[in-house]
């Protein structure tokens, strides 16, 4: 039986999930560093989250059909999906949650947000148009984020929750909003430990300077941090 070609390969309206994770610190970065290099670093953990996916049989089927692609635009970068079925949930869970611990350990930290709905996408030419709904809900939650993790917006909540976990999730103004929360650790064999200098290297890695303004952020980090750490040993 033939497989519906996929939507994003050529243009149109699709269904699917949208992962909006912007760097942490990017200014900072740009000022004190090449810009290629910020540019290579992320395309080579994205490359690594498709080898590592690939890697596990049981991910092998779902890349011939259910697709993850992406777009960096400066500090941006867009994860997307082709459908929401149950299968594209979970590679596209994974694949996100791969991408904020290596981008983590590497030393740029990000915020994000997945949400789900209808979208516009179209490639040709080399280039790539994205618009809709859901993108503009991924950002708009995603940039409200005081600490370095990703949540999942309303709309992906059905799909999604039970790949995350309940948190207060502390929002800029020192508010605090239950939302779903990706323990990106989870999804990692890596046992490496955290702890406050870490995550102040992190932060402050690639000669990003780390003002008194960030302090709140990197303290949210930790505790949120922690709490994935109960998540994994309860």
């Amino acid at each position: 039986m033939n497989e519906p070609a996929n939507p994003s390969q050529h243009g149109g309206s699709q269904t699917g999930f949208i992962g909006f994770f912007d760097l942490l610190g990017y200014k900072e970065f740009i000022r004190n560093n090449q810009l290629k290099e910020v540019v290579q670093k992320v395309r080579d953990i994205l490359l690594e989250c498709q080898r590592s996916q690939k890697r596990n049989e049981a991910m092998e089927y779902l890349f011939d059909r259910d697709i993850c692609e992406h777009v960096i635009f400066s500090d941006t970068i867009l994860i997307y999906s082709n459908t929401t079925s149950e299968p594209s949930a979970t590679l596209f869970t994974s694949f996100c949650a791969i991408l904020v611990n290596g981008l983590f350990w590497e030393g740029f930290p990000v915020r994000g947000a997945l949400a789900a709905g209808e979208f516009f996408v179209e490639s040709k030419q080399g280039s790539i148009s994205l618009a809709g709904a859901p993108i503009v809900e991924a950002h708009e939650v995603e940039e409200c984020l005081d600490f370095a993790g990703c949540v999942v917006a309303p709309s992906a909540e059905p799909f999604l929750k039970q790949k995350c976990f309940p948190y207060d999730v502390p929002i800029k103004g020192f508010q605090k909003q239950r939302l779903f929360a990706l323990n990106a650790l989870s999804y990692s064999d890596d046992d490496r430990e955290i702890s406050r200098q870490i995550v102040l290297d992190k932060f402050g890695a690639h000669n990003k300077r780390i003002g008194v303004e960030v302090l709140p952020k990197i303290n949210n980090t930790i505790i949120f941090l922690e709490a994935c750490k109960r998540e994994i040993a309860s």
